[in-house]
């Protein structure tokens, strides 16, 4: 904090009509001592107010604060950038050990299920074969009675008629 000066003395002057309305120097010493105890109060409240700034400024970032915290952002930025790299390659990594077990495992289901549906074909194409059979033997069946009832009805009939005649 810089030194103020001090005033040793005051010297007074006396000019013809300065201050017309206050008359006579006594007045202008009189009120010199107000004045001056003013001015005593005000320096006071200078001098406080200038310690408040003179605290608070020690506070205040210089610009080689700024410069200093700066460089390490950006080192602490950096860092960073490198971690999450490395780390996303290890998650991608991960990630395709972990889609290519699903595709083996994908792979192998399929596999399985191409063969259950071959068994499946061979069942169904079994039970065409076996449905054909019954098909087969049920028209002939069929066919048979056919060609057995309706001779031997209309025999029936021509020997009914044949009676009746």
């Amino acid at each position: 904090m810089s030194s103020m000066p001090k005033i040793t003395s005051v010297r007074v002057c006396r000019l013809k009509n300065r201050y017309p309305h206050q008359g006579s120097r006594d007045y202008f010493l009189q009120n010199l001592g107000l004045r001056v105890g003013k001015l005593e109060v005000d320096v006071a409240d200078i001098r406080v107010n200038l310690a408040a700034l003179t605290t608070r400024s020690e506070q205040f970032a210089t610009k080689s604060d700024i410069t200093e915290l700066r460089g390490e952002l950006r080192a602490e930025m950096g860092e960073l950038r490198e971690e999450l790299r490395g780390e996303m390659s290890e998650l991608r990594e991960e990630l395709r050990g972990e889609m290519s077990e699903l595709r083996e495992e994908l792979r192998g289901e399929m596999g399985e299920l191409r063969g259950e549906m071959a068994a499946m074909r061979g069942e169904i194409n079994g039970f065409r074969g076996e449905f054909s059979g019954m098909l087969h033997k049920a028209i002939h069946k069929q066919t048979v009675l056919v060609l057995t009832i309706v001779p031997a009805s209309l025999a029936a009939i021509a020997g009914v008629s044949a009676w009746f005649t």
